[in-house]
């Protein structure tokens, strides 16, 4: 038996109305119901304007607040996924490496931000100047 590789075009056209996607190959058509509002798995549904760099700090400065300020990017992800059940944890990492000027990996990485002072072996510690309750450029 032989196999013959080919590709056959076909074309149709795909409504989405509401809470229903339609697909038509003509003579076939096929209707769903989507059931809006529900976030999908595995993606991450953050509040309108704020950041996973906005995640990272607020959950910095609660560990903070409960006197803990030496913390690595774990901790602070098994604290942020109670609130975000969506991030991933990848993301996470390279968000808390780009947030430490001193990390030897920060360099890679075009966004960046300055909210911790890494302490090597995977922990970093929030810069005094963003401390919960403190003022601006105290450091």
């Amino acid at each position: 038996m032989e196999h013959f590789p080919f590709t056959l075009p076909i074309s149709g056209t795909i409504t989405i109305d509401d809470d229903k996607v339609t697909i038509s190959v003509q003579p076939a058509q096929i209707t769903m119901h989507v059931n809006g509002g529900q976030p999908s798995i595995g993606r991450f549904r953050r509040e309108s304007g704020k950041t996973i760099y906005d995640i990272v700090l607020e959950t910095a400065q609660r560990l903070k607040r409960e006197g803990e300020n030496s913390f690595t990017a774990v901790q602070l992800y098994a604290l942020a996924v109670m609130e975000h059940p969506y991030l991933k944890r990848n993301s996470w990492t390279s968000h808390v490496i780009a947030s430490a000027p001193n990390h030897p990996s920060y360099k890679h990485y075009a966004s960046h931000r300055e909210y911790f002072d890494y302490a090597g072996q995977g922990k970093y510690r929030l810069k005094q100047r963003y401390w919960p309750d403190s003022e601006e450029g105290q450091e």
